[in-house]
Parts: C-alpha cells; structure tokens; sequence
C-alpha cells in the first residue's frame, strides 16, 4: 500500500515537472487573433492574423529593439529548422524540441518560435519567452516576415505562395527591344517603298 503511494506520488510529481510548456487546448494572444490550435489532421498549428499595420502587433523584418533584441537568436535557429513551432534555450537558442516539448521545471529561460501564413498568403513569424501551458502571452515578444520556407509537420497551406519577388524592370529589356526594332524597322520600310517606287518609275 504504501509503495503505491509513493509510486503515485512519483508519477503525480513527474507530470508537473514536465507539464509547462505543451499546448492542452486552443489559445489566442490577448486582443488578437494569434492563435495555436488543432488543424484537420489533429496537429497544433500556429494561426496568425494577416499581417497588417497595428502599434500593438507591429511587425519588424528582424527581433532587434529595445524589448526584444534577446529574441533574435531564437529567431535565426528558428528560421534554420523544419517545425512551424519549436521551443530554444534562452542561452544559446538550442532548439529543445516542437510543439510536443515539455518544459522541466526551474529550467530557465525557454522560447518559442510559431511560423505560419495568414490569408494574405504571407509567410510571418512570432517569438516569444514562454510563460507556461497552452500560452501565447509571454514576453518579451517579436512579430515577423519570413519564416523556415519548409516545415515537416504540416501545418503550412498545401499552395503556399509568398509574395512574388520578380524584379519591377523585368519586362523593359523587351519593350526597349521592340522599340528599338521599330525604330529601325520602320524608317527601313519607308526607305525601300520609295526606292522601289522610284525603280519601277511610279
């Protein structure tokens, strides 16, 4: 009897030591609609608003300022890895593990990285220090263009189509080409009517 007690009282303590991070229901970051919850297939995916211009969610090309330069190492790790949500050391940006991993307790600073596209089809990014269960609020926090271009877990959209990246002066290698030919095709046409008109003595 009391060898269960104490095999209960193991388990009971091993489940709050490694209960901290893991996502065990759907959340949103306060006054927003950046969430984490389950797709289709039963996978927690991360589903962001599509970007837009908002002092309380601005969205940076990079985690460097004032609140939020710590960040920018988990970023960087983040952008190099395969997993839309993945957690990092906060001293070296080692990455723990993916949406699964649970936080031991007193293990220091952990940080989250959730990368997916809105319908705007934009690929971002937020970081954040984690707070605890199924959290999105932990600060300091970064929002983020970019993201790992491919993750193994499925939560991207199967199309997914970032911006296009085409130069703006593609197309005006031809039209100069056009009109330049014009340029010379034209007076060369001009030339060889009168010609042969004057030949054929019109």
């Amino acid at each position: 009897m009391m060898n269960s007690i104490i095999n209960l009282s193991v388990l009971f303590l091993a489940f709050i030591q490694l209960s901290q991070g893991k996502f065990l229901t759907a959340v949103c970051r306060a006054k927003s609609r950046y969430c984490v919850q389950k797709n289709s297939k039963g996978t927690w995916c991360y589903s962001p608003e599509a970007l837009h211009s908002d002092s309380a969610y601005p969205v940076l090309a990079s985690c460097i300022g004032e609140t939020h330069v710590e960040l920018q190492g988990a970023l960087q790790s983040h952008l190099k890895q395969n997993l839309s949500i993945a957690y990092y050391n906060g001293v070296d940006n080692v990455q723990l593990g993916g949406v699964d991993y649970d936080i031991p307790t007193g293990s220091g600073i952990v940080r989250m990285c959730l990368s997916n596209s809105a319908g705007d089809g934009i690929l971002q990014t937020l970081c954040f220090d984690v707070a605890g269960d199924s959290a999105m609020d932990g600060n300091p926090w970064c929002l983020v263009t970019g993201g790992p271009p491919v993750v193994s877990d499925g939560c991207y959209p199967d199309k997914f189509n970032p911006p296009p990246t085409y130069p703006s002066t593609a197309s005006k290698p031809l039209i100069f080409h056009w009109s330049l030919a014009s340029a010379i095709i034209a007076p060369f046409v001009a030339i060889s009517a009168t010609v042969l008109g004057m030949s054929i003595g019109v």
